[in-house]
């Protein structure tokens, strides 16, 4: 009746699942730290409260796609359908993308 895996096969689900439940995480964090600066933004606490709150959802594309391709680089190493060395490869241009969007970042700040 039911389709038999092999212990391979139930590893890979396994750690599908895994990755699975961690997507599910971190959708479930950012809906809390939308929730907690929206409150922040419109409590009233501070007046520029509300400029922050733009910027997380001006930024929020761009956090939830970076999110979104480690995960997905993540699951498919561990299911073994991309090798470990293009995991790192793709993780450190990852990281060199964001790293330099911080440095033009600060640089647009001091000369503006």
């Amino acid at each position: 009746m039911f389709a038999q895996f092999t212990p391979d096969q139930n590893l890979k689900l396994i750690l599908f699942a895994i990755v699975t439940a961690g997507v599910v995480l971190i959708c479930l964090f950012f809906s809390f730290v939308a929730m907690r600066l929206g409150m922040t933004a419109f409590g009233g606490s501070r007046p520029e409260a509300p400029q922050v709150f733009g910027l997380f959802f001006e930024e929020l594309p761009r956090i939830t796609t970076i999110v979104f391709i480690v995960v997905s680089v993540v699951g498919l190493t561990a299911t073994e359908v991309i090798d470990k060395g293009a995991c790192m490869t793709l993780l450190g241009s990852i990281a060199g993308y964001i790293l330099g969007g911080q440095r033009r970042s600060r640089k647009k700040k001091t000369d503006g």
